[in-house]
């Protein structure tokens, strides 16, 4: 009974003055929430944590690019009379990028022309020899063959007409490979990559010039 009345008489001492049943100012409620709130730990208030950033995924490499096969080089032989070799140079050289262009990059054709003495103009056109050859001095060579020039117009499928026949020939010559037929009697050939030759012909054509003559 003595520890109860010491209890209670505390009790009554410190609450004698307190109002328990009306309610604290809304300021004062406001000052506890605020106390409250801040003495809390940060993982409690997602709304005050500021979101780190993920790192960017890093991008990855692009595949390495298989380069598309070395080019085979081999050289565009000319020869003809200084005047026609004014003209016939600027040709050669367009044929020679149309061929490795019909060839998809498989050949590299460089150009070397010859130039002599013009024939009077009494005895004809002036004729105009071609053939090919590998890239080494003593590489392998196509047969040549000649055309005589009619007019400046016809001069570019002049020349690739010409070298239809010496591509076809040489290749049925040395060995087989799917070529084209022979051009018809009057038929023209006016771009390489439409005179029937597939690519691989091409290739073909190069591979065999560059190897070791016999």
């Amino acid at each position: 009974l003595l520890c109860l009345a010491v209890v209670a008489g505390a009790w009554w001492h410190g609450t004698r003055d307190s109002d328990f049943l009306t309610p604290p100012p809304d300021s004062k409620l406001a000052a506890i929430r605020a106390k409250v709130e801040f003495s809390l730990p940060p993982a409690d208030h997602p709304d005050d944590v500021v979101a780190v950033p993920k790192p960017a995924e890093e991008a990855m490499p692009p595949e390495p690019v298989q380069e598309p096969r070395q080019a085979v080089a081999i050289t565009l032989h000319a020869g003809t009379g200084k005047t026609t070799a004014a003209i016939l140079g600027p040709v050669l050289e367009n044929v020679a990028r149309e061929i490795e262009q019909a060839s998809a990059g498989d050949l590299k054709i460089s150009v070397v022309l010859a130039s002599g003495r013009d024939i009077p103009s009494s005895i004809g056109p002036a004729p105009v020899a071609l053939w090919l050859a590998g890239s080494a001095a003593d590489a392998r060579s196509t047969e040549v063959i000649s055309f005589t020039v009619g007019t400046p117009e016809t001069l570019h499928s002049d020349v690739v007409e010409t070298l239809f026949k010496l591509v076809r020939g040489y290749l049925v010559r040395t060995g087989p490979v799917s070529t084209a037929a022979p051009l018809k009697e009057g038929e023209g050939v006016v771009e390489p990559g439409k005179n029937l030759i597939p690519q691989q012909a091409w290739r073909e054509l190069g591979t065999r010039l560059n190897h070791p003559p016999d």
